[in-house]
């Protein structure tokens, strides 16, 4: 045999005929298209309602159907593992199971089609893709399971939600604890763990102790994938904590993780608070400089200046002095509105992602994500806001320095 021939022989055919064929029935779904293959299973496009002669009696149910391909005992087992975790499962984040059986002593399941997409790249489209996905993993969390393998080739969609697919490898780290050895395979006779190179975390691909962190440090590796590896600064400090090589110190669960993810701009808005504050006390501090030098002082104090007629500036000049103050007012008046309207929108929009991320129910999560895309806008309006005004308070102070500069100063008694 040649080297090609000693290949097939030791290692099977790496492009095998697909076990079903186009057109076979199995209990009433038939297949129609091979869609791909995995690890130890095959999937297939197939379509339900048959009529008596084979042919579809009225628009047919089109589901996915994924077959056990390697009959491995562990093959077999993690397949059976997920059919009947899927089949017990009635989350959003997952595929929406269907129907299971056996067909010549293989297993296999249906569920419902999804679609593939590219990983989205903006920020906000980056945020919802990954919220949506810690919605899965913290409800597989909750019910004592580590899916370990979470990658851009496990997500697929239904309409423009991400939904988690490949449950074959998710381990009950309650009952497999103590025997984390027993999904290890041999990598050039060293000793490997289950899960997808560049995404797996180090203790993970080491065959060390699986925990809930596993999954942090494969969603933060999502979001690096969704930016090609060059994450914005913002970005960058929540991945860089979520793939950490020590588990310890990276978010304690996904719920921290996504709280990160849905406050990574609150460092802006406070900045920009903080940046008001102290431009309004400058401002101030400068209006008082120029009440005090040009005479412009509160009608209280009015009585206490005294007249010099030689050195008295002229009332157009006294007038537009005026106009300037009393503009330099308002705009800082309305900065501090803006500013306290801001800041309660943060407040709301907290409480608004919160529910967000707890929600179950479709409807509910689109009123929403509507609410939140309405506070995050005015948000974004404030902040405009607060550099357009910014801008005209500059310009009117230094029309009023002008102004006053070309004036005599006339003197104030106290």
């Amino acid at each position: 045999m040649n080297s090609a021939e000693h290949f097939l022989a030791a290692h099977g055919d790496p492009f095998p005929t697909p076990i079903l064929a186009d057109g076979t029935v199995v209990a009433g779904w038939r297949v129609t298209a091979f869609l791909g293959r995995g690890g130890s299973g095959e999937v297939y496009r197939v379509a339900a309602n048959l009529g008596r002669d084979g042919s579809p009696s009225r628009p047919p149910q089109v589901a996915a159907l994924k077959i056990l391909a390697r009959d491995t005992d562990t093959a077999r087992a993690r397949f059976l593992r997920e059919t009947a975790l899927l089949a017990q499962m009635n989350n959003p984040a997952f595929p929406q199971f269907i129907a299971r059986g056996e067909v010549e002593g293989r297993p296999y399941l249906v569920m419902e089609l999804l679609e593939p997409r590219t990983l989205p790249t903006s920020d906000a489209e980056v945020a919802d893709f990954l919220l949506s996905l810690c919605r899965g993993v913290a409800a597989l969390h909750r019910m004592g399971y580590v899916h370990r393998d979470v990658k851009p080739q496990n997500i697929l969609y239904r309409a423009d939600a991400p939904v988690l697919i490949d449950l074959g490898l998710v381990k009950d780290t309650a009952r497999d604890f103590a025997a984390q050895g027993t999904s290890l395979t041999l990598i050039d006779g060293h000793a490997a763990g289950v899960g997808t190179p560049g995404f797996a975390a180090p203790e993970q691909l080491l065959g060390d102790a699986i925990s809930p962190a596993t999954d942090i440090h494969a969603l933060g590796m999502m979001a690096n994938a969704c930016f090609n590896g060059k994450p914005p600064p913002v970005w960058a400090r929540i991945i860089d904590r979520a793939t950490g090589s020590i588990p310890a110190r990276r978010y304690p669960d996904v719920e921290s993780f996504a709280c990160a993810i849905r406050r990574r701009h609150w460092r802006r808005y406070m900045i920009i608070g903080v940046a008001f504050l102290v431009m309004a006390c400058a401002i101030a501090s400068a209006c008082r400089l120029v009440m005090a030098q040009t005479g412009i002082v509160p009608h209280r104090e009015a009585s206490n200046v005294k007249p010099a007629s030689s050195n008295q500036p002229s009332q157009a000049t006294d007038g537009r002095r005026q106009a300037l103050m009393r503009g330099i007012h308002e705009r800082l008046q309305e900065l501090g509105a803006h500013a306290r309207k801001a800041s309660d929108n943060m407040d709301e929009c907290n409480a608004e992602l919160d529910r967000l991320f707890n929600a179950t129910n479709e409807a509910e999560r689109a009123a929403i994500s509507a609410r939140i895309e309405l506070l995050e806008s005015e948000l974004n309006e404030y902040v405009r806001f607060h550099n357009a005004t910014t801008n005209d308070v500059e310009k009117m102070a230094k029309e009023l320095n002008s102004v006053s500069d070309s004036a005599a100063i006339p003197q104030v008694t106290r």
